[in-house]
């Protein structure tokens, strides 16, 4: 009877383990593709320098905040090494809750990129967080940064449009 008992719990036991695997598979919990399986993408219609020019203009502006002891928060992409950089890290600041954000930029093609928030202080989002305090993040996240970026990337395009035209005339 216990040697049943013990056979029973198991395969319980067994089948509950291959059950949890085939579900992490699935929902891409087990593995994740690529080096940032978890960031919260974004695309700009923008070149990655008009990106960062845009990142460094809100910076002197005041919407974004450099973390402190910080005096580059855009790193560089060294591109004559053997396995170049894929992505420029920025490091952001949201000074009222003294949370350190964490994001990269990648070229998408030559005329857009690819922006992404894939951490808040030491955790990664969409991995470490609980799914409501997950989505309030990547909320405050889109309205503090994201849109103001997207909002100055298209500012400084149609200013670039008219210069240009001016130049044409």
């Amino acid at each position: 009877m216990k040697r049943n008992r013990i056979t029973i719990i198991g395969i319980f036991l067994l089948l509950f383990w291959a059950g949890f695997n085939v579900y992490r598979f699935f929902t891409g919990d087990w593995f994740g593709a690529g080096s940032y399986p978890y960031a919260e993408t974004f695309h700009l219609n923008a070149s990655e320098g008009e990106v960062i020019a845009a990142i460094r203009t809100l910076q002197k502006e005041g919407c974004l905040h450099t973390p402190p002891g910080k005096t580059n928060n855009i790193s560089v992409r060294d591109s004559t090494a053997p396995y170049p950089d894929f992505w420029r890290h920025i490091r952001l600041y949201y000074p009222d809750t003294n949370e350190q954000v964490y994001a990269w930029t990648r070229p998408f093609d030559s005329t857009s990129t690819t922006f992404a928030f894939y951490q808040l202080n030491d955790k990664v989002i969409n991995q470490d967080f609980w799914y409501i305090t997950n989505a309030l993040e990547k909320r405050k996240f889109r309205k503090r940064v994201f849109e103001p970026l997207e909002a100055k990337v298209a500012e400084m395009k149609r200013k670039n449009i008219k210069v240009k035209k001016k130049n044409q005339d």
